[in-house]
């Protein structure tokens, strides 16, 4: 991954942050789905981008047999994790490199509020269906568009240290990754999984940090500093078939 391809906010956002007592509701979310799978130890699961490792913490302590992985493209954050849980195993690395993948080697795979980095989902998505065992399941989380239409953004801040244009919220639509999953190698079946923020969000002093306002449909509808609304969904994608 080039670094025209990560948000420059990111490195910044996750040293700041400790969320390891206080995990985001959409951990809940992702806990309580592979929950539902009902899995055996040994279960191998992996965190791409995985940032501090925040997610694989609060895993962790909801599945304490499984062994966890986490691959960011970002070193620092890296360095983090690996303090944090030394349990755990902590890499270097991009979703892109296929070479992370070609073992097929594990039983979850989770990619959380990542995919909107990417302009096109092709390559992620197949480097991630790649790391799957027969039997496992890749667990995909990000604002998705309803309506088919795909949406690309670069944005900046609007005052003397503008600074690059940068990306990380492109909005990708469920047809979209849903074609894509219907025309892959291999049969698959999937389930998407809607995500609601159970309570209020303030604004925060970064204008791309979500917040949430109260609309019609929503009480608790997140929005960030570009004007879009978020609507997170969770895909949950399975092989049909064993895969050779």
């Amino acid at each position: 991954m080039s670094t025209e391809d990560v948000r420059l906010a990111d490195e910044a956002i996750y040293l700041d942050e400790d969320r390891y007592q206080k995990p985001k509701e959409v951990f809940r979310l992702l806990g309580d789905m592979i929950e539902s799978e009902a899995r055996n130890a040994p279960c191998r699961v992996l965190d791409i981008g995985c940032a501090t490792g925040e997610l694989i913490y609060y895993l962790s302590t909801r599945f304490p047999t499984f062994e966890f992985v986490g691959i960011d493209v970002v070193e620092t954050l890296i360095d983090r994790a690996r303090r944090q849980m030394p349990e755990a195993t902590f890499m270097a690395g991009s979703i892109l490199d296929e070479t992370l993948f070609t073992e097929r080697a594990y039983d979850i795979v989770i990619c959380n509020g990542v995919l909107g980095i990417f302009d096109d989902i092709d390559i992620p998505v197949g480097n991630l269906l790649s790391g799957l065992r027969d039997t496992g399941t890749l667990y995909i989380s990000n604002p998705f568009n309803d309506n088919p239409i795909d949406v690309r953004t670069l944005y900046r801040p609007s005052d003397d240290n503008a600074g690059p244009w940068q990306r990380g919220w492109n909005i990708h639509s469920k047809s979209t990754l849903e074609r894509f999953l219907e025309a892959h190698q291999h049969k698959l079946s999937w389930k998407w999984e809607p995500f609601k923020m159970p309570y209020a969000l303030e604004k925060k002093k970064d204008p791309m940090r979500a917040w949430t306002i109260s609309t019609e449909k929503d009480p608790h509808q997140r929005i960030n500093g570009a004007c879009q609304l978020l609507k997170v969904s969770t895909i949950q994608i399975r092989f049909d078939e064993i895969v050779s």
